[in-house]
């Protein structure tokens, strides 16, 4: 199951890259199939994760982690699909930003951040000292990264930008909460070497870093405006839930092993 499910899954994705790279099909095929990708993926890894879930025992500490985990791929999953909406309805236009897709977007973040935190609970051990101070600065630069590294694209979007304080508040959410999930997963490594849990959780952490390394090269790509659909940067997503799933089928395994 794990290996044709990675077959099918790495499969769609090279076919992305194909279409995309050799113009092949119309320009519309391309943009629905992307889209459709994205959203299909997110879904297919939010069912694997619920099924995960439901095979934790009632007093599985890691129960509620992939409870969390099936709710933020879910409200990723309605973000793309409000994403989609507007270049289909719109003759194949850029989506805008912000755009109510980000609600679902910018959901996510935060309950993949309270499951991380969730399943360091659950294992029970304590955070070592050099695993902080990691996170720490991995969050500093990863902020001073969003905003200085992007020639203060986020101090200045208010007055350059149509969106106002809108798309302020929206982009100032993403270069907070991102850093703060890639500090949770730094705190994750730091205490999986060892775990009986680990071959599962690399795959979850793995996921989540490609994830969020796609986030920031995306916002990169559009303050600089080069990013349109159809980019291989749309491929970040997928490949990101695609991790998360083989993590959630081998925990599934390990639960009924």
């Amino acid at each position: 199951m794990i290996i044709i499910t990675s077959v099918l899954w790495i499969s769609a994705c090279a076919f992305f890259l194909y279409i995309n790279q050799m113009q092949f099909g119309s320009t519309e095929f391309r943009l629905y199939y992307g889209l459709t990708l994205e959203a299909l993926t997110t879904f297919i890894a939010a069912s694997f994760c619920l099924r995960t879930m439901f095979s934790c025992d009632q007093d599985d500490p890691f129960r509620f982690s992939w409870k969390l985990f099936t709710m933020s791929l879910v409200l990723w999953g309605i973000g793309s699909i409000v994403y989609s909406i507007y270049p289909i309805f719109n003759n194949g236009a850029e989506t805008p930003y912000p755009w109510y897709a980000d609600i679902g977007y910018l959901g996510m973040i935060p309950l993949a951040i309270v499951a991380l935190i969730s399943f360091i609970r659950g294992l029970g051990v304590s955070i070592p000292l050099m695993g902080k101070l990691i996170a720490i600065i991995a969050f500093c630069v990863a902020v001073y990264y969003q905003i200085g590294g992007q020639e203060n694209y986020a101090l200045t979007i208010y007055s350059e930008k149509d969106g106002g304080l809108l798309a302020f508040s929206v982009d100032w959410a993403y270069y907070l909460l991102d850093p703060i999930l890639l500090a949770t997963a730094i705190l994750i490594i730091s205490i999986l070497i060892g775990s009986e849990t680990a071959n599962v959780w690399w795959w979850i952490i793995a996921g989540l870093i490609t994830y969020f390394l796609g986030n920031v090269a995306y916002t990169h790509a559009v303050a600089n405006e080069y990013f349109t659909e159809g980019h291989p940067l749309n491929l970040s997503w997928p490949l990101a839930w695609w991790m998360i799933t083989m993590g959630a089928m081998i925990a599934h395994q390990q639960n009924h092993s």
